[in-house]
């Protein structure tokens, strides 16, 4: 075999392939640079999804004159000039193979103009070949048009997707790239009809509600945080645990203003809605924010992907933003008002889970079809799902037990943390007033303008929750002890690692010795139970043991935390059931108890423990509004 050294076209043709995979990598790039090059303005215009024709015009600073040709030239760059540089990169694009790939593989044109020069330059460039090179006269900033994508590499070309496909992937990231930058006007341009345009006035929530018009992003939590021992600031905005999709693709994390995707960051974000989420994927939209020399972007060719040096210091902070924010009160389910008008009339008004679907869908569709098929039909069927999960809550609410208004305050234990800069919203326990009773289940309480419906074994389930996670944290439990002991038997397998599985009975304040015969006997159980259960608590967890499980920490001192909730969630058994009657005393017993818990708000397995009514919306029921 001969070994050859590559021609230069065809080299740059094979890099070329490496950074520009499809259209979305041309407009991403260009996007980038603009932003790069301090553009307050920017237009994307594509038609045929790209493949034919991209144009991205900016009112940045532009490229000097004798710069332009430069600019083209394989690794040229303004943006690093030292290896120390690439510790310390704060700029979207910094290798410079960006320009010569694209024009390695287009035919590229390109006006730019600087603020002070008289006039511009016009470049155009075939296959990275200069073809035409003059000055023009234009206004300050740069545009790029690339057309004929792949033109003289046909193989690449067939990869290519169909228009509406590679359509959709641009939209996809100008909508993500348009969140971070707010302070930046958008517009999109597909096949000569517009797509979005964004004001440009760096109100965040706004643009959010302006790019993606959807309920799930109606009334999202604000995350506003700051962690001063790693310095590392996150901001944005989350959903309430019970707005999820079924994957990751409506979390969105920007890590200083690049798009990026990184298991670390969604372990973070996991961990920091824990147990809320009852099943799918919440809706994100963070910005991280941390010093350049703690990432590593350049390991990937177009720097999707993102390296983390403290990649624990990421998960706690990321976890202590979101779990935080969860303690909102906005966090709370709320049943809503939907205004239905018919023939530009308003007609009535019903609950959101009376919604008609069929014209709910459609306006959705229409939305959809504008982009370019971005969101199919399954994932508009899951934007309806939470209006019907709040009906038996509100069905036949005509069984009220009246019940005086003589309670007592209740201490307010839920506080934020001093070491936190954030302001929330938090529900004060202290202003409900239990006002009724259905169902044997549900306790209605109220607090200024707000109704309170509070699930009563949903509540107890947290509260015991909680009471076991916290005994397991502290370094000792003493134990209590019984005048009676119990026994447990367990099988041979368990009883052979008993000096794993035993540690984690002890901690939780268990007193218990081998019996033999693969039986242990209890003499002292936790304070805060019973006898029964104790040993409710004892068989379920001794039940729930695996191989896999011992076998995954055998040699450990301390067992996974995230493992030990698991076991302790699926023990929490013994909780007040739905239909068994609590007297006033006990509901007041069982709403202090849900002051104290770190998240009030929803069970171990993520339902909600309480929802909420407005009285604005009681009276647009009666008509009253």
């Amino acid at each position: 075999m001969t070994i050859n050294i590559l021609d230069k076209n065809i080299a740059d043709k094979i890099a070329a392939g490496e950074v520009i995979e499809r259209p979305v990598s041309i407009v991403k790039e260009l996007v980038e640079n603009s932003i790069d090059a301090n553009a307050s303005q920017i237009t994307i215009e594509i038609k045929n999804g790209g493949k034919s024709f991209i144009r991205i015009t900016d009112n940045g600073d532009g490229i000097p004159q004798d710069e332009v040709s430069i600019a083209f030239y394989r690794h040229a760059t303004g943006k690093i000039s030292s290896l120390d540089d690439l510790n310390n990169i704060h700029t979207l694009g910094f290798r410079g193979e960006a320009l010569t790939s694209i024009a390695a593989i287009s035919r590229l044109t390109i006006l730019t103009k600087t603020n002070d020069e008289i006039l511009g330059t016009k470049l155009i460039l075939h296959a990275g070949k200069e073809i035409y090179h003059d000055s023009i006269g234009i206004n300050k900033g740069t545009s790029i048009i690339v057309q004929d994508i792949f033109y003289n590499t046909p193989a690449r070309r067939k990869f290519m997707k169909s228009d509406g496909a590679e359509a959709a992937a641009i939209i996809d990231f100008l909508e993500k790239i348009a969140l971070y930058y707010s302070n930046i006007k958008f517009r999109l341009i597909n096949n000569g009809r517009d797509i979005f345009n964004t004001a440009g006035d760096s109100n965040l929530k706004n643009t959010i509600e302006n790019i993606y018009p959807f309920k799930d992003y109606k009334d999202m939590i604000k995350v506003d945080f700051h962690d001063y021992l790693s310095n590392i600031s996150i901001n944005g905005y989350i959903s309430d645990p019970m707005s999820t999709k079924k994957t990751r693709k409506s979390q969105i994390t920007f890590v200083n203003g690049r798009i990026v995707s990184s298991k670390i960051i969604d372990k973070g974000i996991d961990n920091g809605y824990g147990d809320r989420v009852f099943k799918g994927f919440p809706v994100t939209i963070l910005f991280i924010n941390i010093s350049a020399g703690l990432i590593d972007i350049n390991i990937h060719p177009s720097k999707k992907e993102i390296k983390f040096i403290n990649e624990n210091d990421i998960i706690y902070v990321l976890s202590k933003a979101i779990s935080s924010s969860m303690k909102a009160e906005k966090s709370i389910p709320k049943i809503s008002i939907y205004d239905k008008k018919v023939n530009e009339k308003e007609e009535g008004k019903t609950l959101d889970y009376q919604l008609d679907i069929k014209n709910y869908l459609k306006e959705k569709r229409k939305v959809s079809l504008r982009e370019e098929g971005r969101k199919d039909l399954e994932e508009l069927k899951e934007d309806i799902n939470i209006f019907y999960k709040q009906e038996e809550v509100i069905d036949n609410i005509n069984n009220i037990d009246n019940i005086n208004d003589d309670n007592n305050n209740i201490d307010n234990i839920i506080q934020i943390k001093k070491d936190l800069n954030n302001s929330f919203n938090s529900l004060d326990f202290n202003d409900l007033k239990i006002a009724g009773y259905i169902f044997k289940t549900y306790i209605i309480t109220n607090a200024g303008d707000n109704l309170y419906i509070i699930d009563q074994h949903a509540a107890h389930e947290r509260i015991n929750y909680e009471r076991l996670v916290e005994a397991y944290n502290k370094k000792t439990q003493s134990p209590q002890s019984i005048l009676t002991p119990f026994s447990i038997e367990v099988s041979s397998s368990i009883y052979e690692r008993e000096d794993i599985w035993s540690k984690i009975l002890k901690k939780l304040g268990f007193d218990f010795d081998d019996f033999g015969d693969r039986t242990f006997i209890f003499r002292g159980i936790p304070k805060y139970m019973n006898i029964e259960e104790a040993r409710l608590f004892v068989q379920t967890f001794i039940d729930e043991l695996d191989e896999e499980f011992l076998n995954r920490y055998e040699n450990l001192n301390f067992l996974n935390s995230r493992v030990i909730d698991k076991l302790i969630m699926k023990s929490c058994k013994k909780s007040v059931k739905g239909g068994d009657k609590l007297s006033i005393m006990e509901m007041q017993e069982l709403i202090d108890d849900m002051s104290k818990c770190d998240n009030p708000f929803s069970c171990p397995h993520g339902r909600p423990t309480m929802i909420k009514i407005n009285k604005n919306d009681v009276e647009k029921i009666f008509k009253r509004k």
